[in-house]
């Protein structure tokens, strides 16, 4: 299962790391897509950007007792083309790396990898006029079950 994007692993503490505490309004439309219980608002953090395949992606961390549980990361995207290419690119290398996907729920462009560390979610989504791809990878501190 992947652990880390760029400087960020699940686990770590955060004392290091130079983040800005957040709250789910400030996030728009797309706070929608945050919905879970264990996005608690007082442990989302702005955590800048991460180049990840080729892309640069914003990044906001879930942190619970000081450490990392959750690494979101979010692209927006201003084409169609480069939105499905990106996202292309993005399942194969989750596909290579953790296998097929356990869960798709039907006509969704959602994908869901569990495996007893945690969880890995892959979404394709068009907010208003925003073409976004969001990937969540998160330890299973809170046992999260799909």
């Amino acid at each position: 299962m992947i652990t880390q994007i760029g400087n960020y692993k699940l686990g770590e503490g955060i004392d290091s790391l130079n983040l800005k505490p957040l709250s789910k309004d400030s996030l728009g439309p797309l706070s929608s897509n945050i919905g879970n219980a264990a996005w608690h608002v007082s442990n989302l953090h702005e955590a800048g950007n991460v180049l990840f395949l080729d892309f640069n992606w914003q990044v906001v961390l879930g942190v619970y007792q000081d450490k990392i549980y959750k690494i979101a990361l979010q692209a927006v995207i201003d084409d169609e083309q480069g939105w499905n290419s990106l996202f292309d690119k993005t399942i194969a290398y989750l596909k290579n790396d953790m296998g097929k996907y356990d869960k798709h729920p039907l006509f969704s462009k959602t994908y869901i990898w569990k495996r007893q560390e945690g969880f890995v979610v892959l979404q394709k989504d068009r907010v208003l006029n925003a073409l976004g791809i969001n990937l969540y990878v998160q330890n299973n501190i809170f046992n999260v079950n799909f």
